[in-house]
């Protein structure tokens, strides 16, 4: 058995690694948002957008399915898709917004405006 202090210095790593590849992100989806138009120029920029936003929701979810068996478990009941749908739609217009946005503006001024939601939550 673990001790606290050993459970709380995984978890601030845990943090820490989560962190990182969050951060990442709007770096990765700003460079691929840059290249894009070399590799993909037979498509509409909002095409692009919304596939790129697409992708990562899919990595997201078979990450999630791959690391935490048990979330499968609710990929078979209904209400679960209705309410995750009513949360799913908003969340990824706003990724479309945001990803637009990184088109001309640089990503740490994305990640900092992205992470206020958790202030504007507290406020409201």
């Amino acid at each position: 058995m673990e001790s606290s202090i050993e459970l709380r210095r995984r978890g601030v790593y845990y943090l820490l690694f989560v962190t990182l590849i969050w951060g990442g992100t709007f770096v990765w989806m700003k460079q691929l948002l840059e290249n894009a138009p070399i590799h993909l120029s037979v498509w509409d920029d909002k095409v692009v957008v919304s596939l790129f936003v697409a992708m990562r929701f899919i990595i997201a979810a078979i990450l999630l399915f791959a690391l935490l068996p048990k979330s499968r478990k609710a990929i078979t009941n209904k209400a679960t898709w209705k309410g995750g749908l009513y949360i799913a739609i908003p969340m990824y217009l706003g990724f479309i917004i945001q990803m637009f946005a990184l088109t001309n503006i640089s990503p740490a001024i994305s990640a900092f405006l992205t992470s206020l939601y958790v202030i504007f939550t507290a406020l409201i």
